[in-house]
């Protein structure tokens, strides 16, 4: 029997005693696709010697702060954009799990847990995991994901933002790695895009939520401190290009009223997250709440509140509300021309 199952394992995986590699050696070679049919309990035996006596090849099982946030950021926008719940359900959960597990006793956020060891996080992980909750919020409108963001960038300032020079650093300013050769400004926007500008990014959004002129202070220097290279080299940094378009441009701010749970009010959110609105500020009017969450709220009665209706406003100006779907679709078609999912 045990004569037969070496004849078989030989004949599929093109075994023979004079080696068919160098040095007499057999490398394992599936002659075809259904030659080890017959090998039967052979193959559990080959798995079981390998097991024991194969040194296992090193699997990179880490999971990086910086990839998932940008991963849970696109899952949330398209969650909401194309109003499939599978996708911001998986946002919030991994959003989740990285909360609970990178953050230091110190507070500070890993970069990797790798083989027990702490990485301590980069400037591209507070960046982009600020704007992921931002994201976040902008989906769930859950307001602890924004009041998150506003710790993370309050930390990354700390962290990474030299003052003098205008300009944040991949690597702490102090209190870093002290072996540590020479710290570096990293601008340039390719398919990933840099902390410096994600930073940016972070600073305009979370500073015009709050109506906070040191964060929108901060983003204007960053921005003036690479003026130059945004005028030289425009598309070796993109998206601090496309911060410099949002800081000299005021924002729409969109607020839909009505009690939590509303399907009028959530169909008023369906139009205007299908829509690609990157530099819009949302809020939801709680008829249970008399607390603005943001200075620019709009002032509404809880009776007003209580009504489904859609709010567009810049500044301190306001368009008359409107309950009609038909009527927000057209304004939104005007302006924001050729950008929506379909």
């Amino acid at each position: 029997g045990d004569e037969r199952a070496v004849t078989a394992v030989a004949n599929a995986l093109a075994l023979t005693k004079s080696g068919n590699w160098e040095d007499g050696l057999n490398i394992l070679t599936r002659v075809d696709s259904t030659a080890d049919r017959g090998l039967g309990g052979a193959r559990g035996k080959l798995f079981d010697w390998r097991a024991r006596n194969r040194v296992a090849p090193a699997r990179d099982e880490k999971i990086l702060t910086d990839w998932n946030a940008l991963t849970i950021e696109t899952l949330a926008y398209a969650g909401a954009a194309f109003k499939e719940p599978r996708y911001t359900q998986a946002a919030v959960a991994a959003a989740g799990r990285i909360a609970t597990e990178r953050y230091g006793d110190d507070g500070v956020l890993l970069h990797a847990l790798a083989g027990g060891r702490k990485v301590p996080g980069f400037l591209e992980d507070y960046a982009f995991w600020a704007n992921e909750l931002i994201g976040l919020y902008e989906t769930t409108l859950d307001i602890s994901y924004l009041e998150s963001a506003r710790a993370v960038a309050g930390k990354t300032l700390e962290l990474f933002y030299d003052q003098q020079a205008g300009a944040f650093y991949s690597f702490p300013v102090k209190g870093g790695d002290a072996d540590l050769l020479t710290n570096v400004i990293e601008v340039h926007d390719g398919v990933v895009p840099s902390g410096v500008s994600s930073a940016v990014t972070a600073l305009l959004r979370l500073g015009r939520y709050y109506d906070d002129e040191g964060l929108l202070r901060v983003a204007g220097d960053a921005l003036t401190a690479h003026s130059v290279l945004m005028q030289q080299a425009p598309a070796a940094c993109a998206r601090m290009v496309m911060n410099l378009a949002t800081y000299h441009q005021e924002p729409w701010q969109v607020e839909v009223s009505g009690a939590s749970g509303d399907k009028s009010s959530a169909r008023y959110w369906d139009v205007v997250n299908a829509r690609y609105w990157p530099s819009r500020m949302s809020a939801r009017l709680d008829p249970e709440s008399r607390r603005k969450e943001f200075p620019w709220m709009i002032e509404l009665g809880p009776q007003a509140r209580k009504k489904a209706q859609v709010f567009l406003c810049k500044g301190k100006n306001c368009l008359l509300p409107t309950r009609d779907i038909a009527e927000l679709e057209s304004f939104l078609d005007v302006q924001l021309p050729r950008l929506t999912f379909k």
